[in-house]
């Protein structure tokens, strides 16, 4: 009686073991989808090609850097390689794009209200405290141009307003977070027929 016991015990600490691993590996897997419809999009937005996307995972550059990688590459007219190589080097994303006459004055991205403290205040009082003609003096660091870059890309999903990101930005969501719950709304929003995402206007 006492072997019957301890066999169903085991099995059923093995069961939980079981069942732990498993969840584990589907949050995992859920994780890395998440990701990856990021990246997809990413791509698309700029309409850079998926090899050159790979290219930018492979160097080692976070979701949200590879936005400003492809962002510097769209604007600046130069292979989505070339930026990368520049990034992986050390260069700051400032001193990048100013290579391609992309300025300060480009990243900039509208909002309906005024925003303090971070992680957009210090990049908007910039802006505020200046003349238009007077940004492209401006000195961005590389998480602003991050925020910035992303800013524009989140907003653009169809599902959420510049303002809306910078509110979620501030409680705390990440990047692609965000990009996944636009996503969600856009699909779950009655009549939606799979709209594609709005890519940035050519120079």
């Amino acid at each position: 009686m006492v072997r019957i016991h301890v066999c169903m015990l085991a099995i059923a600490i093995l069961c939980t073991a079981t069942s732990s691993v498993s969840q584990s590996n589907v949050r995992v897997a859920i994780g890395d989808e998440t990701v990856e419809r990021f990246y997809l999009s990413v791509g698309g937005y700029f309409n850079i090609p998926a090899q050159d996307v790979q290219l930018a995972r492979g160097g080692g550059l976070k979701p949200e850097e590879t936005s400003v990688a492809l962002f510097i590459a769209s604007k600046g007219h130069v292979a989505p390689a070339v930026v990368i190589d520049l990034r992986i080097a050390g260069r700051s994303w400032i001193e990048i794009g100013a290579r391609y006459g992309i300025g300060p004055e480009t990243y900039y991205v509208p909002l309906q209200r005024l925003v303090s403290g971070p992680p957009y205040g210090k990049a908007y009082g910039f802006y505020k405290k200046r003349p238009k003609k007077h940004w492209k003096s401006i000195t961005l660091s590389d998480a602003d141009i991050v925020e910035l870059v992303n800013l524009r890309f989140l907003s653009d999903q169809n599902g959420y307003t510049a303002d809306d990101v910078v509110k979620l930005r501030v409680q705390g969501m990440s990047f692609v977070a965000i990009h996944e719950k636009a996503r969600v709304k856009v699909r779950s929003a009655p009549g939606h027929g799979g709209k594609k995402l709005k890519s940035p206007q050519k120079d």
